[in-house]
């Protein structure tokens, strides 16, 4: 029983911190124009440091009855946020919120969706270079190009896939002493 209680509490603390970390304010937001979704990106610390990690962010709000599709669905295009290839930083794998199974009655299947507001974050990791550095001390940014693909569907219709062309620009900072 302690065991249960233990793994309850673990539970309990894991789903906190993950709220918390979603609810985050959205640092240097710039808004993106992109049909069915209203697209935000931003980012978790206000300025990128050289040799440190920093979570970007892409907020998407879709409108009621909208959905799309989760990564995994089958038979369905599901969302996806690949980060462009560069030497200036190296990139994690993008996480997606938990997503939410709906029953699609016309066809009577549950699918993996996600609806309303949701994040999807991408940890990068700045190169240490003596480019970086200098840039980093000159205040300039760094622009981290990526692509966001996704298909929107109502309760009637399924749109046509987008892909939307993004660039998140990163002010650099030099690490605080």
């Amino acid at each position: 029983m302690r065991l249960f209680h233990t793994v309850c509490a673990a539970l309990l603390l894991t789903a906190a911190v993950t709220a918390q970390k979603a609810e985050a304010p959205l640092r240097n937001a710039v808004d993106v124009p992109a049909k069915q979704v209203a697209l935000r990106l931003g980012s978790r610390d206000a300025a990128g440091i050289p040799g440190q990690p920093i979570e970007l962010i892409a907020e998407l709000s879709l409108k009621p009855k909208m959905h799309v599709y989760a990564p995994g669905q089958a038979d369905y295009i599901p969302i996806s946020l690949t980060l462009g290839e560069s030497a200036d930083f190296k990139a994690e794998p993008a996480v997606y919120p938990v997503a939410r199974s709906l029953y699609l009655e016309p066809i009577q299947q549950s699918v993996k969706v996600y609806e309303s507001t949701f994040r999807i974050t991408q940890r990068v990791t700045i190169e240490l270079t003596p480019d970086l550095k200098r840039r980093a001390a000159a205040g300039d940014t760094l622009a981290i190009p990526a692509t966001l693909k996704y298909q929107a569907c109502d309760d009637v219709v399924c749109y046509r896939p987008e892909t939307v062309k993004l660039t998140w620009q990163l002010k650099l900072a030099t690490a605080a002493r």
